[in-house]
């Protein structure tokens, strides 16, 4: 089967003769949480916000069970851990080699029994209640504790370089989505058309996000070996956003004037457009999200919880003085 075929078929499984951009539904975030790679250290670096830390400290108490929601594999537990303090993470995924004891579970729907015995249970859901509903995830948190017990919630400020980066990769997608949207049975001239318009967004979307300039291709109708040699060494020395584009651009350029040699990228370019599409729908939730100001977190909260403590946690080197993240101490009332 030829790689225009085979292109043709790609484009049609993935597009179904409708927009390929996915609806932003939590299921398909839980779907794509599901199947991301859990780090082995915690991704927020933690250490590098004593503060954040100094605020656990203060208001864990001492010797509780602390339960980990949307914890992964639990590593935030060598930063809180002392002799009489227990864990256990709760994830919606069975991840490997989990540092505490796993217990999988999604924080919409109603939690396990995790209390230990007859210690006081605290909970701490750091960046994960903003991928779903916080409010159904709160209430199934003041479900399964006590009167008074602790729970504290961190999560991202609308406008940290995080969010940022996601809302990039965001406009990235649906460019790519709109250049490659139903493309097998365009015209030659449309063809040319979605080329040179998809080149001119990316480019200008870059250069808005200050990024690296884009390496000079020639004519689109000049496309050939050469370029593709040099789009490869460049691609190795380039962050992968820009990457992806560079292969959304080059893939659509090949199309363009050889449909045949299509299979020379086809393969790679599927794989990175399904990680850059599963990336988008995991953040889609959080995208969606106005958390400006501690306020707009605890009108998401549970109306069981009181707040009695919190933190604004800003940025360090090149972004000082902007918020990264809310942390919020809550107790639930009696």
């Amino acid at each position: 089967m030829s790689p225009a075929i085979l292109f043709t078929k790609w484009l049609l499984f993935k597009s179904n003769g409708v927009n390929i951009l996915p609806m932003r539904q939590r299921a398909e975030a839980k779907k794509a949480w599901k199947s991301l790679p859990r780090a082995e250290t915690t991704i927020f670096p933690f250490r590098s916000f004593p503060p954040l830390l100094e605020f656990f400290e203060k208001c864990l108490p001492k010797d509780s069970h602390v339960a980990l929601i949307g914890g992964g594999k639990g590593h935030l537990v060598h930063l809180l851990a002392n002799r009489k303090r227990t864990f256990v993470t709760l994830d919606i995924a069975n991840v490997e080699n989990p540092a505490v004891p796993l217990v999988v579970a999604d924080f919409e729907q109603p939690f396990p029994n995790i209390r230990k015995s007859a210690k006081e249970l605290s909970a701490i859901a750091a960046f994960s209640l903003e991928y779903g509903d916080i409010t159904i995830a709160t209430n199934n948190i003041a479900d399964i504790l006590k009167p008074d017990e602790v729970f504290i919630f961190v999560c991202h400020h609308s406008d940290s370089p995080l969010i940022i980066e996601m809302k990039f990769d965001e406009r990235l997608f649906e460019l790519i989505n709109l250049a490659f949207q139903n493309i097998a049975t365009a015209s030659r001239e449309e063809w040319l058309w979605r080329c040179r318009g998809f080149e001119l967004q990316i480019r200008k979307l870059f250069l808005e996000e200050g990024s690296l300039e884009f390496p000079d291709f020639g004519p689109i109708a000049e496309c050939d070996e050469q370029t593709l040699i040099r789009y490869r060494t460049f691609w190795r020395e380039s962050i992968p956003p820009l990457s992806m584009g560079l292969h959304a651009i080059l893939t659509l350029r090949l199309g363009y004037e050889n449909p045949n040699r299509l299979g020379q990228v086809l393969g790679y370019f599927g794989q990175s457009w399904d990680a850059l599409r599963e990336h988008v729908e995991f953040a889609a939730p959080l995208l969606e999200k106005r958390i400006r100001d501690p306020q707009d977190v605890i009108a998401l909260v549970d109306r069981r919880f009181r707040i009695f403590d919190r933190i604004g946690i800003n940025a360090i080197g090149e972004d000082v003085g902007g918020v990264v993240c809310f942390a919020l101490a809550f107790k639930k009332l009696g």
